[in-house]
């Protein structure tokens, strides 16, 4: 497999602002790899928009798929650089890791932590960016699909795997802890990813007002009782609204025909 993905690779990059469009041939001559495989690989990156192919020359070019991925790498970094200064102001006002998560469509099972400040606290919770955490039983995934009716039904396709007694695994309950969450305008998850870990999130609308993003804090249980999450709930959710504000977002409330809202502000 990683030699596939390596050869793979090796013919991507051998595509240049001088070699714009290459031939089999000269790709397994370049290369050193057998033309089968090149027609191959070549082949599957096509199915997935990664190379186009020239329907005069038979000749390969890069994709629009390509194109598509740079774009999302230039604008994660104006993202974080949006993000980043609420985080730090977040931290500083509760002194506990902050982070912002994402849900990408194509896979709603998981949340993607993309940006993290970290607390001074000396035991804090640790989420390393680009880390994988199951959407259903963490609190910045909850936020996210709670105000998101197509990753909630993709989500509800897969089994949702208990890690802790706490862990929602039953789709009817799942719903109602959802509904719970876009009530009272954050979500909670205590120990339903790990025993000792609790976390509070809110959504972050774009500009649009769609739901792919949560902020939210985390930190060991014996810290995070109930009075202190009544406390922090607010200054996270404020954080959330000025977060989408500065994405874009002007908070106009529309509801579907099931009545779930799509663009509402969190309550502060």
């Amino acid at each position: 497999m990683m030699s596939t993905i390596r050869k793979g690779i090796d013919v991507l990059e051998a595509f240049t602002l001088i070699d714009r469009e290459r031939s089999i041939t000269e790709l397994s001559r370049e290369l050193d790899i057998p033309q089968p495989t090149v027609h191959h690989i070549l082949k599957s990156l096509k199915l997935r928009g990664w190379v186009a192919q020239n329907p005069e020359t038979r000749r390969y070019r890069l994709g629009i798929r390509l194109w598509e991925l740079g774009c999302v790498a230039v604008n994660y970094r104006e993202l974080s650089e949006v993000l980043r200064p609420h985080l730090r102001r977040l931290v500083d006002k509760l002194n506990e890791t902050a982070v912002v998560a994402m849900i990408a469509p194509e896979d709603p099972t998981n949340v993607v932590y993309i940006e993290r400040a970290d607390s001074s606290q000396p035991i804090r919770a640790v989420a390393a960016i680009g880390s994988r955490l199951p959407s259903h039983c963490t609190a910045m995934g909850k936020a996210i699909i709670a105000h998101n009716r197509d990753l909630l039904d993709s989500l509800l396709e897969h089994d949702l795997r208990s890690f802790t007694d706490a862990s929602i695994t039953d789709a009817k309950l799942l719903r109602a802890e959802l509904e719970r969450t876009r009530e009272r305008g954050y979500a909670i998850s205590k120990g339903e990813i790990r025993n000792d870990m609790t976390a509070v999130a809110t959504p972050i609308h774009d500009h649009v007002g769609v739901v792919r993003m949560s902020v939210g804090m985390w930190a060991p249980t014996y810290r995070m009782t109930d009075e202190f999450i009544q406390k922090v709930a607010p200054v996270i959710a404020q954080s959330g609204n000025d977060m989408s504000t500065d994405l874009g977002f002007n908070g106009e409330v529309e509801q579907d025909s099931r009545g779930v809202r799509r663009h509402a502000r969190v309550r502060s």
